[in-house]
């Protein structure tokens, strides 16, 4: 399976191997309340000993998806995402994009709980074990992974 990543504000951003820097600084959410990144950071770490909003790389199948991070921006960049070594793949089939959730579930723990329960989340150690048929967000948990860009933007 082939994974997409979109970035913003990337002007000097070129092919080749990049670190995943959320390991060291986590990174903190855009869209997503505070409180409620927390609470599904917490999930994840229960669930698949991994902080998967906090340090994990996103990306998706969707090509489409992808560049919805990156068009738009005065030097956004759709690229294709490779990874190797000890990587984790999370996702769930049901979540095209958490983000899409947030604010219909709510800050309350035991309801963000009950929902990404319910969600079938999965983790694999390979992107070609995620079905074909996965639309969805992926998080990767990784040290560093390589990227080919596709397109660039500029405004």
């Amino acid at each position: 399976m082939r994974l997409y990543r979109g970035f913003s504000y990337a002007e000097s951003l070129s092919d080749g191997v990049l670190i995943n820097s959320y390991r060291d600084t986590p990174r903190q959410p855009v869209d997503t309340p505070i409180l409620i990144h927390k609470i599904v950071d917490e999930w994840f770490f229960n669930n698949f000993r991994v902080k998967a909003r906090s340090e994990c790389i996103f990306c998706t199948p969707d090509v489409s998806e992808a560049a919805n991070y990156s068009a738009g921006y005065s030097s956004g960049v759709l690229a294709e995402v490779f990874f190797g070594g000890e990587s984790k793949f999370l996702y769930s089939s049901s979540v095209v994009d958490l983000n899409m959730y947030v604010y219909d579930i709510g800050p309350d723990k035991e309801d963000v709980f009950d929902w990404l329960d319910a969600q079938d989340y999965k983790m694999v150690y390979s992107h070609d074990d995620i079905p074909d048929d996965v639309v969805s967000e992926v998080m990767v948990d990784c040290k560093e992974y390589e990227i080919s860009i596709l397109k660039r933007w500029s405004l």
